[in-house]
């Protein structure tokens, strides 16, 4: 039983690390030295707006506009 959580945890931990990856490569706000200066709460609603971003991008085939210079 223990094992088998301990390769979930690490199969899960791991695919959210790729995600918060990808969208700290796109959304540069996101990123360690870039702290922000809000409270928990506004925090977390930037992390949402970032990840419906993302999504629209995604769904859209659209890329950044740094990419296309």
């Amino acid at each position: 039983m223990q094992n088998r959580y301990n390769t979930n945890h690490r199969r899960v931990r791991s695919l959210i690390e790729q995600c918060s990856g990808i969208l700290k490569m796109r959304f540069r706000c996101l990123l360690n030295h870039c702290t922000l200066h809000y409270s928990p709460t506004r925090a977390s609603k930037i992390v949402n707006a970032c990840v419906v971003l993302h999504k629209i991008y995604r769904f859209y085939n659209l890329t950044d506009i740094l990419e296309e210079d």
